[in-house]
């Protein structure tokens, strides 16, 4: 269920504009990657917490980072934060950073 509130928030995200271009390396690279470690995250968390584990519904709009934060609904507190940077490599154009911000 995380898993594909994670995937529609990321699709949200980037819009169907951006998804033209990188459709390919999301669907093979960059989800995969992320469910993976939301996978780490919910088996570290054991069977009787991560019941109560939910991501948060809106991204940031425009060029803001936040795509979703995985958070504990009982405490409010953050688990994770899943955030795309938009970078401008000179000569190489635009390039999307994925990243889990350290707190």
């Amino acid at each position: 269920m995380i898993a594909s509130q994670a995937k529609e928030q990321t699709l949200l995200k980037m819009g169907p504009k951006i998804m033209d271009k990188v459709a390919e390396d999301l669907n093979e690279v960059i989800l995969p990657n992320m469910e993976e470690v939301i996978k780490m995250i919910l088996e570290e968390a054991g069977d009787d917490q991560f019941q109560y584990y939910a991501i948060t519904e809106q991204p940031a709009n425009g060029y803001g980072e936040k795509i979703f934060i995985l958070y504990d609904q009982q405490t409010n507190e953050e688990i994770a934060r899943f955030d795309v940077r938009r970078d401008l490599r000179p000569k190489d154009g635009h390039w999307f950073n994925f990243h889990l911000p350290f707190k």
